[in-house]
C-alpha cells in the first residue's frame, strides 16, 4: 500500500531516539513525497528531531496530548515506545496502527567480546524492523545519526565556556553516571553505585593522573542534577575539573562536543549525542555491549573500554586510552 503521511511516535529515552534517526531517514528516501510527523513522548526524543531534516512536523507529547494533533488522520502511524506512552497517543488519532516487532527499546546484556561479530547494533535492527514492516529497501551505507544544532547553540556554548575561563584551554569531557542514577542515589555513600555508572574513586585517580601528565587540560564534568553531588566533589579534590552539570541542553551539549579534544562516557544518552560528533569517545560499558548500543556503526573515532562491572574500570585504564588518543 502506497503511503502519503505516516505518524511515527518516537522512542522515550534519549539515546533510543537517536538511534531511530537512521531509519527515518531512509524512509523519507525510500518513499518520494512521504510527509513523516514525529510524535515525540518525551522532552528529550523532542529535543532530538527539532530542526530534523527528514521530517515534515513535530508533536510534543512529553505532557499531554497536543490539541493540533487530536483527530488528526495519518495513512499509517507507527509506535517506538512503550506502550504507556503509546497507547493514549493511538487513541487520539486516526487511521490504522503499525506496531512493528523489534521497533521498541532495545535494550540488552550481551558483555562478550567474542559474541561482537554475530551481534546488531539497535540502530540497524530498527531500521530494517521498519523496512520490513513497509516493504521497502533497508539498503543502507549510512547509520549515522542525526542531530543538529543551531548558530545560537554554539554561541551559548562559547559564552558559556568564556565565563568558566577555558575557551582558551584544550578540554576534554566526562561523564560519569547515567540516566537512572538518580534512583541509587544515598548520602550515606561516597561513591556511585549504580551499574552502568563509573566509580568516584577511579574518576578521581583518572583526572590526578591527567592533572600531572596533561597540566595545561581541562575536564569538564557532564550530567544531570542528580548527578551533580558527586561532580561537585570531584572537581573539589581535582583542580582540573569543573563541573557543567546541568549547563547545556542536548543541542548545546552537540554543540559543545566540537569543542572536547575526547569525551569520557558510560552506555547512556551523552554517549550517543557524542556520537553526531567528530569528537573521539572514550565509552565505559560494563552491562551493555558497544556492538549493539555504541557509538553508530562505522564510526571510528571511538575506544570500547568493557569489562564485566564499572568496579573493573580503573582510573589507569580510562587515562591510558584518553592519552592515546590526544597523543595520536
Amino acid at each position: 500500500m502506497p503511503y502519503s503521511s505516516i505518524a511515527y511516535i518516537t522512542a522515550h529515552r534519549l539515546g533510543d531516539a537517536l538511534f531511530q534517526t537512521p531509519a527515518i531517514r531512509q524512509l523519507k528516501s525510500a518513499i518520494p513525497g512521504i510527509s513523516i510527523s514525529i510524535i515525540a513522548p518525551s522532552a528529550a526524543s523532542y529535543a532530538v528531531f527539532e530542526g530534523n531534516p527528514d521530517i515534515d512536523a513535530l508533536y510534543d507529547a512529553s505532557s499531554s496530548i497536543p490539541e493540533a494533533l487530536k483527530g488528526r488522520t495519518f495513512d499509517l502511524t507507527m509506535s517506538n515506545c512503550s506502550k504507556r506512552f503509546a497507547i493514549p497517543i493511538c487513541k487520539s488519532i486516526n487511521g490504522p496502527q503499525l506496531f512493528p516487532a523489534g521497533l521498541g527499546e532495545i535494550r540488552s546484556k550481551e558483555k562478550e567480546p567474542s559474541l561482537a561479530i554475530d551481534l546488531q547494533h539497535s540502530c540497524v535492527s530498527a531500521l530494517e524492523s521498519l523496512c520490513a514492516s513497509l516493504q521497502i529497501s533497508s539498503t543502507c551505507n549510512d547509520y549515522s545519526y542525526t542531530l543538529p544544532f543551531t548558530k545560537q547553540d554554539e554561541l551559548q556554548v562559547d559564552r558559556i565556556l568564556k565565563q568558566l575561563d577555558v575557551s582558551n584551554r584544550t578540554l576534554i569531557g566526562l561523564h560519569l553516571g547515567c540516566r537512572s542514577v538518580r534512583k541509587h542515589l544515598s548520602f550515606l555513600k561516597s561513591d556511585i553505585t549504580h551499574k552502568k555508572a563509573w566509580r568516584l574513586n577511579e574518576a578521581t585517580r583518572f583526572c590526578q593522573l591527567l592533572s600531572e601528565k596533561h597540566p595545561e587540560i581541562r575536564c569538564l564534568a557532564t550530567g544531570t542534577q542528580a548527578e551533580g553531588i558527586f561532580t561537585k566533589k570531584l572537581a573539589k579534590v581535582c583542580p582540573n575539573v569543573i563541573d557543567v552539570v546541568d549547563l547545556f541542553s542536548i543541542k548545546e551539549a552537540a554543540a559543545l562536543m566540537h569543542r572536547l579534544q575526547t569525551y569520557v562516557v558510560t552506555d547512556t544518552g551523552m554517549l550517543h549525542v557524542a556520537s553526531t560528533t567528530p569528537v573521539h569517545i572514550v565509552g565505559l560499558y560494563a552491562v551493555t555491549n558497544p556492538a549493539i548500543t555504541g557509538p553508530s556503526p562505522g564510526r571510528t573515532a571511538h575506544t570500547a573500554i568493557q569489562r564485566d562491572s564499572m568496579d573493573a574500570i580503573t582510573g589507569d585504564m580510562v587515562f591510558d586510552a584518553v592519552h592515546t588518543a590526544l597523543t595520536t
